[in-house]
């Protein structure tokens, strides 16, 4: 016997990896945006070492 989904199965098996694809979407962006901090933090911290210098 071959177990077939019903239909409200395939939509909450849809709506479940509708969700999945969103959460990877958002963790990717997060990941992105963290990185670019960083950056933007280390760069920040090399003009502040070379305004110090010039003062």
């Amino acid at each position: 016997m071959v177990a077939t989904k019903t239909p409200t199965k395939a939509a909450n098996a849809k709506t479940a990896e509708a969700c999945a694809k969103r959460k990877a979407e958002v963790r990717a962006k997060v990941k992105q945006a963290s990185n670019k901090l960083k950056e933007l933090m280390k760069h920040d911290e090399e003009i502040q070492i070379k305004l110090k210098e010039l003062l």
